[in-house]
């Protein structure tokens, strides 16, 4: 072997300052050897000494002009520090010296990276012409398809590459990922599976079987598993956060808090100097995760600094969930372009589905409901009131349901609607597909951007016309989303501006509510649950974590003032409720003062709210169904009309229920209200009085709000005939 063979054999075994010690030592000799010094701007590119690499690859043009490899090398090189102007000129050049088909492809690469797709798939399609056993143009076509939304496509550019190599482990985690997005879980196992076998330590393939097994809706979910495989992928390259961050999340979902939150902490101090690629793409925010943690067990360590740093930098934190940003701030405009964010990193095209000019009705309206959370949730507990009172003579109700939750209030859902599909376990294109169909004329999208919501059934159009309703407190941003449910007081035309969709403004409150719920008033007294009859008992039954410092210490302020009092929240878990006994004692609150309700089934629940003089709303995310359910059984509630969807429903309950002196703007005025109805058993009383026959109440007329949204759902149909895209008033 010459000196020559022997370098490139270090190069290829990474070997690069032995490699550069040998070559230095043929400069010495000869210091015009042409190959020495186009080697040596080949190791100090690869070690990212590119000023270095440079003088080398200049001075072998020196030597000679006419080389097509030099040109390539030095272009790749202007490639990796940005420089892409340059980069092209060379790889131009090296094409007019030596037509290669490695040189096409580098081309394509450089136009891939500055966004001129066309000219970057002119280049790849040349390069595989070249040589048609080259995989590499067919990989970087397929992901330019997947840039585009183009999934399908790039699925049948990623299996012909496999047909030419299929050990390529590289292309078989590409592939398994794509049909992980797409839900397809045995095939995305089957790929990722045979890529681990060619690589047992690639961190990509080990991190995506983590991401299968952690996913809530595959069979085969298994924390353990999941585990397993994320501590591998750690293993393997402690310096990529992606797999901290999973993992954190995995263990969110699992509440085990403590350690997500270590997880989450560690994947911050590696983002300090990560820089991530296309493939490596950061889809979850980690401060963002870790905050939501803090939130869910009242953990406040740098709580206010990790808002702080998201709300004043926010377009570095795009990638926060949707649903966590509302909890975070008060800002539509940031809540619309988080959801933007959402929607572009979590939707692709599936088919395109084309719907008629009009829609043609032959006997009735074909609507149908989709939802995760038909069952003991709050979102059921709402819509049943319509389910139960829509017009059947010219409706045809429909449910597609998203997660089996196999309870009684399934049950209710299945005997309120003609149709019911239980479709967890089906892919979003065959969801699609089913509600085609049907000829389901008007889809309506109950999850908006929550837990297991599957924005690509609506991004790909599962109905001429799509509905964002009662779900989401907020925009989806979803291009093909036409219209969301709302009313003046949560959406004022001066606001419109941040939602996607078309406004369909009811006259009254947006929110339907059952008025055949249970209202039981005299079932518990204070002593059945052991409360004190002589306090005057303030209530949160909001979930904990949309308490934030800033109304916490407002409470434990009023607790202050008045020494007679307690407040009641909703928590049963003893980590939480620890944390939250130490911060009322840091705010000078005997931890005794704060009484904590376990979660027990609706009807029971429903029963003890009456135990409350009076319900504290939380900000920016208020209660929505909760706050329904306090005013249901006669207690009045305190809320801030903010500036966001979330943190103005309850604004909008109040209203439809004649309490509109319990809005207030500002949290000085929220605090300065509570304590003087407080103070004053008379003015409680009276708002009591108000509330005491919900029945009589707009707020829980179901039939009449069904009737309304009825009308809603005509309008559209006719507005889709006559081509109309605006908004929809509804007067009455």
């Amino acid at each position: 072997m010459d000196k020559i063979e022997k370098v490139i054999s270090l190069i290829n075994n990474f070997k690069y300052n032995e490699a550069q010690r040998v070559l230095n030592d043929i400069i010495r000799k000869h210091p015009n050897d042409f190959n020495a010094i186009n080697l040596s701007g080949i190791i100090f590119a690869k070690k990212k000494e590119y000023k270095i690499a440079i003088d080398f690859f200049n001075k072998a043009l020196e030597i000679n002009p006419n080389s097509s490899d030099v040109y390539h090398n030095r272009g790749n090189l202007l490639r990796e520090i940005k420089e892409f102007k340059k980069s092209i000129l060379d790889i131009e050049k090296a094409l007019k010296l030596e037509e290669k088909f490695i040189y096409y492809n580098t081309l394509g690469c450089i136009y891939s990276e500055i966004g001129e797709n066309e000219k970057a798939k002119e280049n790849f399609i040349k390069s595989y012409s070249l040589n048609n056993k080259y995989c590499e143009p067919l990989n970087n076509l397929a992901r330019i398809n997947i840039k585009n939304k183009d999934i399908n496509h790039a699925i049948e550019l990623f299996k012909k590459s496999l047909s030419i190599n299929n050990t390529d482990h590289t292309v078989l985690n590409d592939l398994g990922t794509i049909f992980l997005s797409k839900r397809k879980f045995d095939e995305a196992l089957r790929l990722f599976t045979i890529g681990i076998k060619f690589k047992p330590d690639d961190y990509n393939l080990n991190h995506n079987l983590g991401n299968l097994f952690s996913n809530e809706d595959y069979i085969g979910f298994n924390f353990e598993t999941a585990s397993e495989f994320y501590n591998k992928a750690i293993f393997i390259n402690k310096k990529t956060p992606n797999a901290y961050i999973n993992f954190g999340v995995l263990l969110k979902n699992t509440e085990k808090f403590s350690h997500a939150i270590k997880n989450f902490n560690t994947a911050l101090d590696l983002e300090k100097d990560y820089s991530y690629d296309f493939l490596q793409k950061k889809t979850i925010s980690a401060r963002a995760e870790l905050l939501d943690c803090r939130l869910k067990i009242f953990d406040w360590f740098h709580l206010e600094q990790d808002l702080k740093i998201i709300t004043s930098n926010y377009q570095e934190h795009k990638n926060i969930n949707p649903l966590s940003s509302l909890y975070f701030f008060d800002k539509p405009l940031m809540h619309k372009e988080i959801a933007e964010e959402y929607v572009l990193n979590n939707t692709f095209i599936i088919k395109s589905n084309p719907y008629p000019e009009k829609i043609i009705i032959k006997d009735k309206i074909n609507i149908a409901y989709f939802s995760s959370d038909f069952g003991n949730h709050a979102v059921t507990h709402l819509i049943l009131g319509l389910l139960k009172n829509h017009n059947r003579n010219n409706f045809r109700v429909f449910a597609f349901s998203l997660k089996n939750k196999k309870d009684k209030y399934q049950d209710e859902i299945k005997k309120n609607v003609d149709l019911y599909f239980d479709v967890e376990d089906l892919s979003d294109d065959e969801i699609i597909n089913m509600s085609s169909q049907n000829n389901i004329h008007i889809g309506i999208d109950l999850n908006g951007l929550t837990k297991y919501c599957r924005p690509n059934i609506f991004y790909n159009r599962a109905a001429p016309i799509q509905v964002n309703y009662l779900g989401y407190p907020g925009t989806t941003s979803i291009k093909n989303m036409d219209y969301i449910i709302a009313d003046k007081t949560l959406i004022p035309p001066s606001d419109k501006s941040n939602y996607t969709e078309k406004i369909a403004y009811l006259p009254n409150s947006y929110q339907v509510n059952d008025s055949e719920r249970p209202r039981k008033i005299d079932k518990y007294t204070r002593k059945d649950l052991k409360i004190p009859d002589d306090i005057f008992l303030f209530g949160c039954f909001n979930h904990i974590h949309k308490i934030q410092p800033v109304i916490f210490k407002c409470w434990m302020n009023i607790l202050n003032k008045k020494k007679d009092s307690m407040l009641w929240l909703l928590c049963d878990d003893q980590e939480k409720i620890s944390n939250i006994k130490k911060c009322a004692e840091t705010n000078g609150i005997n931890s005794n003062r704060i009484l904590f309700a376990e979660v027990i089934d609706i009807e029971s629940h429903y029963a003890r709210i009456p135990l409350v003089d009076l319900m504290l709303d939380t900000y920016p995310y208020g209660a929505h169904t909760t706050a329904s359910d306090t005013l249901w059984m006669g207690v009045p509630i305190i809320s801030i009309h903010g500036n966001s969807f979330a943190s103005r429903v309850s604004s909008s309950l109040l209203k439809a229920a004649c309490l509109d002196e319990l809005i207030t703007n500002n949290i000085i005025e929220y605090e300065n209200l509570i304590n003087q109805i407080a103070s004053n058993r008379d003015i409680l009383n009276e708002l009591k009085k108000k509330i005491s026959s919900p029945h009589k109440l707009d707020l829980f007329n179901s039939k009449k709000t069904s009737e309304q949204i009825e009308n809603l759902y005509a309008i559209m149909i006719k507005n889709y005939n006559e081509k109309k895209i605006e908004d929809i008033y509804l007067f009455s």
